[in-house]
Formats: structure tokens, sequence, C-alpha cells
């Protein structure tokens, strides 16, 4: 029994040595590096646990994260949390940063009544400060291996990130108010930037910073100031979304590997400013999100540019030059007080539809698009300035809705084709069609419509008449099959055009004789009509003559009255010998005169006619 029982004593010492070998540093006697004598207890005691590996929680207390002390009242805050930053420095430093570099500094509920100081420092290891109350914090270029977290934290004036480096991720998320600015100009970051979480900042400087992963002010965080990120570059996407407000937002010359997402409800109270940026992907501005205006002057999007799902432009949205490799969505009951897109390039579609808003003007002068344009489905214009555009696709205009004086400008511009519908309100009250060329009518049918349709639905509403329209019009509608709709539309070209000559001038009669004779070639039934009217009165005034205003009969007979009108009509060749009829009266040689002279233009414009037929041949 004795041995049974040294036997049980020795195999319960050896557990003892093997759990106390197993049991962190500081659990063992304080991992031995004692503190220093300048500390405080408080310090100490942070000392003892960061050093066994473990994080300091001055709200250890709590039984969820809601019951910690808000770093955003002063109440409850007292001399029992304090820190001190030359206390933080001494642990970057020998003997205590080795023992921290196996771990980290995690502090969650410290106060820093005179600020947090670590700049130019080298740190190897993460620096976590949760829930915090700091006075400041300067951190200029300094270097951290690993993450920099002050989530929840509330810091009273500026932080100071200038040329620091983050070999991961940078947090001021969660919560955090930054009073001042989090000023971050020429920050490297190798992981992401998380500044969400209804965190709250003054101004926030990003200029020239490199993040290696994604950039995130969402889910209900405020700038009050500017989010400046002039020349910053994101190997990843930017998030400037979920309910967050902003007063500015610049990002000139900004590069951004992933999207760039302002949307879902975000609100920017001044100016987006991205003029010159760089996206590899998508560019969401949608989903109910509000700007007072919209900068993207020779912006690069290589995905989609998406302004929709009700958000509001209450000034302009200004993409002058822009280049986008996707489509451009301006839809589903977004508002706009102006749009400008002059000699932009758009790789997909420029859809302004399903209900949009443009109170002012859309100008696209000299617009490229690879696909098509899409005014229609409700949406609500005044002006469009297609000037010049290039448009491979169709332009659909259907179903959309103008204001009284709207107008469609498309001078210059060349597209596939015309998509519309028959109602009038689906055009503007002015459409400027001078030099505007298209390869087809798509719809609907223009043998439904009728050439009345074309000519006072589309030709018709220009200011001022131009004979290019309708000529492109007629040559659209001859490629379709549809002859006597050009001919119609060519017809009333030349009557446009006669009636743009003064009465005065000779040509303006020559034109009205062609078009009573002939109907200026495109109503040839016209000339037969014309000549027998004229051998007609002719004949009449042969066979009767008026006397003392009473017809009386003459000598001639039905049959030498019509054959002698018909000889005159037919200049050009003697039907009979004129001696062989009576003798005639002075206003029967007057009229035969004037018969040969219209027999003769009668043959000149049926001459020209057939040389024309010839020559369309």
């Amino acid at each position: 029994m004795v041995r049974l029982g040294w036997l049980v004593a020795l195999v319960a010492a050896a557990a003892v040595v093997v759990i106390a070998a197993a049991a962190p540093a500081g659990a063992r006697e304080g991992c031995g590096v004692p503190a220093a004598p300048s500390w405080t207890a408080t310090e100490a005691a942070v000392w003892q646990q960061l050093c066994a590996g473990q994080p300091f929680d001055f709200n250890s207390e709590a039984q969820t994260v809601e019951e910690n002390l808000d770093p955003h009242q002063p109440g409850g805050w007292d001399e029992t949390r304090v820190l001190s930053s030359a206390f933080v420095e001494q642990l970057l430093d020998e003997p205590y940063a080795p023992v921290i570099d196996r771990h980290s500094i995690f502090l969650a509920g410290a106060w820093f009544p005179g600020g947090l100081d670590i700049h130019e420092a080298t740190i190897g290891f993460p620096l976590r400060c949760q829930f915090c109350r700091i006075a400041g914090m300067q951190a200029r270029d300094a270097v951290i291996d690993g993450d920099f977290d002050l989530r929840g934290s509330a810091i009273e004036g500026d932080v100071t990130l200038l040329g620091a480096d983050l070999r991961s991720d940078l947090y001021v998320s969660g919560g955090s108010v930054v009073s001042g600015t989090l000023n971050a100009d020429r920050l490297t970051v190798a992981g992401s930037v998380f500044l969400g979480g209804g965190s709250r900042f003054a101004d926030i400087r990003l200029l020239g910073a490199g993040i290696g992963g994604q950039l995130a002010v969402n889910r209900g965080s405020v700038v009050s100031g500017t989010l400046d990120a002039d020349g910053l570059r994101v190997a990843g996407d930017v998030f400037l979304r979920d309910g967050s407000r902003f007063a500015d937002i610049r990002l000139l010359g900004t590069g951004i590997g992933g999207t760039l997402d302002v949307n879902e409800g975000s609100v920017v109270s001044g100016l987006l400013n991205a003029d010159r940026l760089t996206v590899v992907g998508d560019v969401f501005l949608g989903d109910g999100s509000r700007f007072a205006d919209i900068d993207l002057l020779g912006a690069d999007i290589g995905g989609n540019l998406e302004v929709d799902g009700g958000s509001v432009v209450s000034g302009t949205l200004n993409a002058d030059g822009l280049t986008v490799a996707g489509g451009v969505f301006l839809r589903d009951g977004s508002r706009f007080a102006d749009i400008r897109l002059l000699g932009a390039g758009i790789g997909g579609v420029l859809a302004v539809n399903n209900g949009s808003v443009v109170s002012g003007t859309l100008a696209a002068d000299r617009l490229t698009v690879a696909g098509g344009v899409f005014l229609h489905d409700g949406s609500r214009f005044t002006t469009v300035d297609l000037y010049g555009a290039s448009i491979d696709g169709l332009i659909f205009v259907d179903g959309a809705r103008w204001e009284p004086g709207g107008s469609l400008d498309l001078r210059q511009a060349d597209v596939g084709g015309v998509w519309t519908d028959e109602r009038a309100d689906s055009l503007p009250q002015r459409l400027e069609l001078d030099g505007f060329t298209f390869e087809q009518w798509a719809n609907p049918d223009p043998r439904e419509l009728g050439a009345g349709w074309f000519l006072g639905m589309w030709l018709g509403r220009g200011e001022e008449f131009s004979p290019g329209p309708y000529n492109q019009l007629a040559t659209v509608m001859d490629a379709g099959g549809h002859s006597t709709i050009a001919a119609d539309v060519r017809y009333h070209r030349s009557n446009e055009e006669r009636k743009a000559i003064p009465w005065t001038r000779p040509e303006r009669w020559g034109r009205m004789l062609h078009w009573l004779v002939l109907g200026y070639g495109y109503k040839p039934w016209r000339a037969l009509l014309s000549f027998f009217a004229a051998w007609f009165v002719g004949f009449f005034m042969l066979w009767l003559r008026l006397d003392d205003l009473r017809f009386r009969r003459t000598k001639w007979s039905v049959g030498q009255a019509a054959l002698f009108s018909l000889d005159r009509l037919v200049p050009a060749v003697s039907l009979a010998d004129p001696d062989g009829f009576p003798k005639r009266t002075r206003a029967q040689q007057l009229w035969s005169t004037g018969q040969m002279l219209v027999g003769w233009l009668l043959t000149l414009f049926i001459i020209g006619w057939l040389g024309s037929l010839l020559v369309q041949a």
C-alpha cells in the first residue's frame, strides 16, 4: 500500500510539471520581463496580461458589446482606464517588443487622454485598440506588420497616417468616430481599409495612397466633410454604400482594380468628382442614392456605368470624354437635372428608360455607342442633343414623354436604325434631322403608318426646311421596299423647296408649272390631264365664240376644232394644213399661239421626266 501511494504521488507531480510547462509565460512569473518602474499600476497590469499573450479588456465585466463603456461619451471613464502614449512606445522597444512579437498588442476600452504617438515606429506585430478613447493619434511613417485596428474607438482630433506602411488591414470601423481628419496621404496598405459600420469622420484624406485589397466606407458611415482620394490606387473594390453619407467625394485620377460602388441609398450632398477615374470593373451609383453633381470627365470604366434604381442627381452628371467598355444605364425611375456625354465612347448601350426623368438637357454631341440608345418606356425628356453622334445599333424613341417645347437634335448623327411608335407624344415638338443618316426604319411598319405620318410626325417637326431628311427617309423607304412612300416623301420635298423660293423669282413660277404639269415628275399622270385640259379649252375656243356676251356658233365643225386644237398642242408634228381650216378670230389666234407654247412646255417636261427615269435605271 505504501509503495502504491508513492506511485500515485509521483504521477501527480509529473502531471503538475507538464501543465506548468504548457502554461503561458506570463502565467508563470510574468514571462520573465518585469514591468517598468515608471509604469502605473494599470499599465503594469496591462503588461502582465499582454506578455502572457492575452488581450487586455477594460470592459471584461460586460456580458455583451452593447454593455461596453461608450468611448463616445465621457461618463464612466476614470483613472483606472488611463494609459499613456509613452507606455505603448516602451512596449515597442526592448525588452518588451520581442515578447509581444509572438502575439500582438490588443487593448479594449483603454483611455489615452494624452493621445497616442507611434510616428516612425516599426512594429513587428498587429496593433489593436478597440472601443478605446484616444485624444488624437499620430502614426506618420509608421510600419506595422499586421492589422491596425481601431474598431469602435473614438479619436478626439486627427488620425495621422501619412506615409505609413501597413502590412495587413486598417480598421477604423464598427462605429468609430474621428472628430478631426483621417489623414492617410501616401498610406500603403497590403490588405484592405475598413472605415464602415456606422463610423463617423470629419474628413478623410487618401491622396496617393495604395491599397492592396478593398476600401470600404459603408454601412451607414458619415463623412461630414470631404473624402479626398485623388491619385488613390486600390487593387480591389471601393464601397461607399449602404446608406453612407458624404459632403464631397474626390477621386481624381484614382485607379480601382475592382468596382466603384456608391449605392443602396448613399448620399453625396456635394460633388462626386471622379475626373480621369480608371475602374477595371463596374461603377454603381444607384439603388436610390442621391447626388448633387457627378463629374466623370475623361474617366475610363471597364464594365458598366449604372445610375439607376430611383437615384437622384439634382445637378449635372458630367461625363464628357467618358470611355465605358460596357453599357451606361440611367434608368428605373432615376432623375437628373442635366446629363453631359459629349465625345463619350460607350461599348454597349446607352439606356435612359423605365421611367427616368431628365428635366434639363441630355447633351451627347459626338457620342459613340457600339450598341443602341434607348430613350423610351415612360422616361421624360426636355432636350436631347445627339449632334454628330455615331450609334451602331438602333435609337429607340417609343413610349417616351417630352416636355412642351422639347427637342431631339440628330443633326449629322449616324445610327443603325430608328425604332419608334405611331404616338405623337413619343417624339418631341421639335425634331432636328439635317444630316441625320440611318440604315433602316425598324418599327412600326411604314405601310401601317403611311406617308402622312412621316410627313407630319417625323419630317414636319424641324424648325427650318432642309431637303436632306426627306432624301434620307426616301432612300430608306426605297431600300425597305416602300417605293410609294418614298415617292410621296420626295414629292413633298419638292413642294417645300418650291415654297422656299420667293414669288418674285422666275424659278418659283417654273417650279409651280412643273408641279402642276408633272407633280415634279412623281405624278406623271398630271401631264395627260394638263394636255387634255389644254386641248379641250382650245377646242372650246374654236367651236364656240364669245360675241356680245353670248356664245355663238362659228363656222368650225366639231371635228375641225378638235383636230386643230390637237395640232397646236403637238408643235413638233403637223397633223393638218392650217389653210384648210376656217378663218380664226383674234382671240382664237392668240389662244392658238398660247397652245403651241403650252405644247412645247409639256413636251419638254415629259422629255425631262423620261430622261430622269432613264438616269435612275
